[in-house]
């Protein structure tokens, strides 16, 4: 059996639904190593362990640190939200890729799509949940250019325009990928006509208290990306769309 995450705002309830898992994994005669779990808890307050009530046991479970990221799903989360982690996870995963397409005889419409497919799609993933600076974004840019340059016989100092244009190999920037994800993502939220909406539209609702706008933060945002925005991801791609002077009128969101 795969991992498994239980999500819950109270200890509480995470019990009670543990439970009714344990009671499911006794009748259907599943086997589960309860000594492998581990607890990510905002109110951990610098312990170590727990003791966890998991059915008819009680499990010592190790507490995750709130600076710690754990997977989900495929995507890198932590409760302090850093990004660092999953910055460095996708320049990595920039450069084994890079590194393994020097090695391979691939035309350059080839060595395009892997890049505007492939790896653009795998980035995306990667910063489902976490926006990456323009200088991050920059350092990942430079690997892909510089493989991109070697495989086609051009010099590093080429001008990266040659590659970017749409009227030539139109190679995607990891920063305008970036953009285009999280806009579409914010629109796909607040359009959505079930809970994901709700959620949404309440998020912006407490922006709006906690900035003193007198009207909706989608519409009255004025402040600029920082990583002191990171904790919260609708305010870091308001911040982001703001930077880029996209603006949001009312037929966007219905």
């Amino acid at each position: 059996m795969d991992d498994i995450t239980w999500l819950s705002s109270k200890m509480e309830n995470l019990e009670e639904m543990l439970d009714y898992a344990d009671n499911f994994y006794q009748n259907t005669n599943i086997k589960v190593n309860k000594k492998k779990s581990r607890l990510l808890w905002k109110n951990a307050d610098g312990r170590e362990e727990i003791d966890l009530k998991f059915g008819n046991t009680t499990v010592k479970t190790k507490l995750i640190k709130n600076s710690d990221s754990i997977r989900i799903l495929g995507v890198w989360m932590s409760l302090e939200r850093r990004s660092k982690y999953v910055y460095e996870q996708s320049l990595q995963d920039i450069q084994d890729i890079t590194a393994i397409l020097k090695t391979k005889a691939i035309t350059d419409k080839q060595l395009t799509y892997i890049i505007n497919i492939c790896i653009m799609s795998k980035f995306e993933y990667r910063t489902n949940l976490t926006i990456l600076s323009k200088n991050q974004c920059e350092i990942i840019n430079k690997y892909i250019r510089a493989c991109f340059k070697n495989k086609i016989g051009f010099q590093k100092t080429a001008p990266n325009y040659i590659f970017e244009n749409s009227s030539t190999y139109d190679i995607e920037d990891i920063y305008n990928r970036q953009l285009k994800a999280k806009t579409s993502q914010l629109m796909r939220q607040l359009n959505d006509k079930g809970l994901l909406g709700i959620l949404s539209r309440v998020m912006l609702c407490k922006i709006q208290e906690k900035f003193f706008m007198p009207k909706s933060s989608l519409f009255e945002w004025n402040m600029t990306w920082s990583y002191k925005l990171d904790n919260n991801l609708i305010s870091a791609t308001l911040a982001l769309i703001y930077d880029n002077r996209i603006t949001i009128d009312n037929e966007q969101v219905k």
